[in-house]
């Protein structure tokens, strides 16, 4: 037989509040979008550091690093980053997704 005792805890978690750009400073509160279905993802981040292999009968990745990350509106990575990389001599890809 096995006989639980119940242990209470608290806990605590970061939970995105809101996003702002930190360019123009608009404020969203978890993701950019236009209308009810949009689906507007931006990500800019670079990253940085060692990841490597613990092989401990639980086989997993540790690591640690840095990471530089930049939260734009669409509105201006759309007007600003994205003339500003054409500017900088870049290519920019557009390509059409679906599921």
């Amino acid at each position: 037989m096995k006989v639980y005792k119940k242990i209470e805890y608290q806990t605590s978690y970061n939970k995105l509040e809101k996003i702002i750009c930190d360019v123009c400073k608009a404020e969203t509160t978890h993701e950019w979008k236009k209308n009810d279905g949009d689906a507007i993802e931006i990500k800019i981040h670079k990253r940085d550091g060692f990841i490597y292999r613990i092989v401990d009968g639980y086989d997993h990745d540790e690591g640690e690093g840095t990471q530089i990350h930049i939260d734009l509106c669409p509105t201006c990575f759309d007007s600003q980053f994205v003339p500003w990389i054409q500017m900088q001599g870049g290519n920019v890809h557009t390509e059409r997704w679906n599921f």
